[in-house]
């Protein structure tokens, strides 16, 4: 299945899966990564399925490497039917569920993208999956996207070490995601690649440890009904 993004000839310098070995490192990194976040991806299932009503699985169809439609695979974090495709969820949204919230936040959520790599629709490091919608839009204000979009999409990025580019796009106007996702396929390597996605990893280790503590000290000052 096609989209609207369509191959251009002028772009084969990007075709292709990247630097020789990216496809060995996206399938040994995603299989060891799936075994030692399992204990952590039942637990997120099993909360999602006993604290809101709906499937624990949101599934969304988002566009891959030459505009190939696939099924995007993350934990449900809004309440059923109150998803819209080219809305932003940010933190403060109404639409996520209590669990949903804390998913989003340590980005627990995206973990089930690791299946997604093994069926070798996206990478472990590229530009963030979007929607056939949003990927329009984004060709349309800008023509560099048929670049980026002849690549995979990624579970992390040069754009993700940053935060989450639709708050990012918001927060600064003048910030363009398509300059630094551009950046990284001219220096691409296995290198950058295993840089990147440590530094991913630690960002989420982080975020997981500040939203504990967080949880801890403010259920702890908070004052005793009398």
């Amino acid at each position: 299945m096609r989209s609207t993004l369509e191959v251009s000839a002028d772009l084969s310098f990007v075709k292709g899966s990247g630097y020789k070995g990216k496809e060995v490192f996206n399938m040994i990194g995603a299989t060891v990564l799936i075994l030692v976040t399992l204990p952590l991806m039942l637990g997120a299932g099993i909360a999602v399925r006993i604290t809101s009503p709906g499937p624990v699985l949101f599934r969304q169809q988002r566009e891959g490497a030459g505009g190939e439609i696939f099924t995007a695979l993350k934990f449900r974090t809004l309440h059923v039917g109150t998803e819209k495709e080219l809305d932003v969820v940010t933190a403060d949204d109404s639409r996520q569920t209590r669990v949903g919230r804390f998913l989003r936040k340590t980005c627990i959520d995206e973990l089930p993208q690791f299946f997604n790599v093994l069926r070798g629709e996206m990478d472990l490091v590229g530009h963030r999956p979007d929607t056939p919608a949003i990927a329009a839009k984004r060709l349309a204000l800008d023509p560099r996207y048929a670049i980026i979009g002849q690549r995979k999409p990624g579970m992390a990025g040069l754009v993700v070490l940053i935060g989450k580019r639709e708050e990012l796009e918001i927060a600064n106007p003048a910030f363009n995601a398509m300059d630094l996702e551009l950046k990284y396929l001219e220096e691409e390597s296995f290198f950058l690649d295993l840089k990147i996605f440590a530094l991913t990893l630690w960002k989420v280790f982080r975020a997981i440890v500040r939203s504990i503590v967080h949880a801890v000290f403010v259920k702890q000052q908070r004052p005793q009904a009398v």
